[in-house]
């Protein structure tokens, strides 16, 4: 064993104890030589290996989440470190993805996330629909850190970036058919079909997804809350009209259906202005029954879109354009206060639609030495959002109407570069202009025994620029030993509070900025069969946005300041053939900093789903069986501990969920496989409301949305 190898591998075993082993930036696992898999990502807008690659990421392919069976985008946070999930209140449709402690509260149109989403490089706007579920993928890839000196829109958290399968060459295809608990029946085609070969391949990738909700709703909608119906479609076309152009073009829609999520009623306080009496009979009696006091209680969405990818190698660099352009509609229904009281019921219908275009060049200059790439970015988005809120602290037969059109232009101009000044030693430097043009159109109605009162008529407009810069080292120590440190800093929009109730409180709140430090390894061992990756943070956050709650109204603001730092190890071991494993930690301490009066924090109060430990283990063996095919078992572990899910007041105890999956692979085409989800049925919350103080203007309610429950099934699949 050489120096190199004792030293890492004396820092990974110092990291076992408490993780037993990490997980790896994991997108295949072993090659056919019996090593891990050189992971190819395009992180840096650009293809490259992982372990080259000098940014804290985690790659996992498709196949790697078919083994985990994994179905939907929400779900890759259990084997991700320092990442976290959730579909908010509003909807199930919903994504609200945090990346070291930074990621979007408020589930509103008039903030903007704090990790961007990305679908091969088209960036999605909205949380709306985020929660994407998996069909015909490359690999997906969680970048942490700020990323805007390569990615078109801001991302001051981190980015989570989808690449999808490009068509074949020749025809093929697979199928497959999921059933399992709670009349759960999947189904998924997807067909390679070259029109002219050489020239133009196509693929057409279908989804259907159907599941009933693990809660009975025992309002008047009755039925079973939070079922799912999904039908979605993609069609892809790789066009290669001469050598060195391609044109790669998509449209995608999703349809999905299904009844709202379950409010959970955790009790009452009848000191409340809105609370009547005997409303402590209505809290929940257990945690699967739930009461919705909305008639149409069917959560729907409508997304579609079209993107199309050109790149032109001109030899000395190469031109690229991304091109998208996508829309949504959504009718989510939400009875907060879970009983048949209208204390605070939430029905929201959205229409969004947005134009992307991003320009790059890139390419390589003095013999190899320099990478370079620039880029420009244009992003219009358009947003009209009306709901009708029950709020029965405002007095008996009350309701709110609130009509609001946020509508954003963003202009950056971006760019980067690396220099090698030895064959192990390089310098990057980027820099990032970003222009945030944001008006918000708001009509809010008061309703009061029928009486319509406009309490709200009114434009609001503001710009914001920022420049944002990115520094880094980077040391090849060996060959398969990378060395890196760097600064860069990161920025999300400002905004206007849409949940006003006079004009003067049209106010807009500011652009966060992040500031972060890291520093990493990344290292493979033992003839490529040990991989050891470590990444270290330390963030300065201002200007936090947040969504206060104060006299029983809540509104955007900035909170104050914040520091965070921490770290994620990652690790992938072959220890003998056919035996992989993989896991991962991730610690991130939070603490507010200079706060603001009178928004309801403290500096002992942590940031909303930040929770400071993210554990992940799992391990694979697979073994030929004969006469049979290839059996192959899977388990794998996922640990949050204590985090806050909303307020300072709303912390989830600590939990683990533990998934499995065993699969038959007959010749290569055929495979049947068992699979069971959160395998000990552990319940969770995934949001928590408290406001119990009776004051004036508390809602005197708290309430709670679970997380998903047990799911076992079987699939079979078959490829052609």
């Amino acid at each position: 064993m050489n120096t190199k190898n004792l030293l890492i591998g004396i820092s990974a075993l110092t990291l076992l104890p408490g993780v037993a082993f990490a997980q790896d930036a994991d997108a295949g696992g072993v090659s056919n030589t019996g090593k891990i898999e050189d992971i190819i990502v395009t992180a840096e807008r650009r293809e490259t290996r992982l372990q080259d690659t000098p940014i804290s990421i985690t790659a996992i392919s498709g196949q790697a989440l078919a083994d985990r069976a994994v179905t939907n985008l929400i779900d890759i946070t259990q084997f991700t470190p320092n990442l976290t999930s959730s579909s908010g209140t509003v909807s199930s449709n919903d994504g609200n993805y945090f990346i070291r402690g930074i990621g979007q509260q408020d589930a509103f149109s008039n903030v903007e996330p704090g990790v961007g989403v990305y679908v091969d490089g088209v960036y999605l706007g909205r949380t709306a629909g985020a929660a994407l579920d998996l069909i015909d993928l490359d690999r997906v890839e969680v970048l942490r850190g700020p990323q805007g000196t390569l990615f078109g829109r801001n991302t001051i958290g981190g980015a989570v970036s989808l690449t999808t399968r490009k068509p074949a060459d020749s025809f093929g295809g697979r199928a497959l058919l999921r059933v399992g608990e709670r009349s759960r029946i999947d189904g998924s085609l997807s067909v390679d079909a070259p029109i002219a070969p050489g020239l133009l391949t196509s693929k057409v990738s279908l989804l259907t997804k159907n599941i009933h909700g693990a809660f009975r709703n025992i309002g008047p909608a009755g039925g079973r809350a939070g079922d799912v119906r999904v039908l979605a479609g993609r069609a892809a076309f790789h066009f290669t009209p001469t050598s060195n152009l391609t044109i790669d073009t998509t449209v995608d829609a999703t349809r999905r259906r299904g009844t709202a999520q379950c409010s959970f009623t955790t009790g009452f306080n009848p000191a409340s202005a809105g609370v009547p009496a005997g409303a402590n009979n209505r809290v929940s009696p257990n945690r699967s029954l739930c009461y919705s006091s909305i008639v149409d209680n069917d959560a729907r969405l409508n997304t579609w879109g079209v993107a199309t990818t050109v790149a032109l190698d001109l030899g000395a660099f190469t031109l690229k354009g991304i091109s998208g352009y996508r829309r949504l509609r959504q009718y989510a229904p939400v009875d907060n206060d879970g009983s048949d009281f209208d204390l605070y019921d939430l029905i929201t219908r959205k229409r969004q639609s947005q134009l992307s275009q991003e320009l790059q060049a890139f390419g390589k200059a003095f013999g190899d030495r320099l990478t370079w790439l620039v880029g420009g970015y244009y992003f219009n988005e358009k947003i009209h959002e009306l709901q009708r809120l029950t709020f029965a602290v405002a007095g008996p037969n009350y309701f709110r109407f609130r009509d609001f059109a946020p509508h954003t232009k963003s202009y950056a101009v971006f760019g980067q570069a690396s220099f090698d000044i030895t064959e192990q030693l390089s310098v990057t430097g980027g820099l990032r202009w970003t222009r945030d043009d944001k008006s918000m159109d708001v009509f809010n109605q008061d309703q009061r025994g029928g009486v319509f009162t406009t309490v709200v008529d009114t434009l609001a407009k503001r710009h914001w620029d920022a420049v944002t810069p990115k520094i880094g080292v980077e040391w090849k120590a060996q060959e398969d030993w990378l060395l890196y440190a760097s600064y860069s800093e990161g920025f999300r929009g400002g905004g206007f509070n849409a949940r006003v109730r006079a004009a003067n409180q049209l106010i807009s709140f500011d652009p966060e900025k992040a500031k972060v430090i890291e520093a990493g390894s990344k290292v493979d061992m033992f003839d490529q069969r040990l991989r050891f990756n470590l990444a270290a943070f330390h963030t300065s956050y201002r200007s936090i946005q947040i969504l206060a709650l104060q006299n029983g109204f809540f509104s955007n603001r900035n909170a104050g300041d914040a520091r965070l730092y921490g770290f994620e190890a990652e690790l992938t071991a072959k220890p003998a053939e056919g035996l992989l494993v993989n896991g991962g930690v991730g610690y991130t301490h939070s603490r507010y900093r200079n706060l603001l009066p009178g928004i309801g924090l403290t500096t002992s109060s942590r940031l909303p789903y930040a929770p400071e430990w993210t554990v992940t283990m799992g391990g694979q063996y697979s073994r030929d069986l004969p006469g049979l095919g290839q059996g192959t078992v899977r388990i794998d572990y996922a640990y949050k501990s204590r985090q806050n899910i909303f307020s300072p007041t709303s912390l989830e105890p600590g939990y683990g969920l533990v998934n499995a999956r065993g699969s038959l692979k007959i010749n290569d085409r055929l495979e049947f496989a068992v699979y069971g989800r959160n395998i000990f049925n552990k319940h969770y919350a995934v949001y928590r409301s408290v406001d119990l103080s009776g004051g004036a203007g508390s809602l005197g309610i708290s309430n709670e949305f679970q997380g998903e429950r047990r799911e076992l099934g079987v699939e079979a699949s078959i490829r052609f």
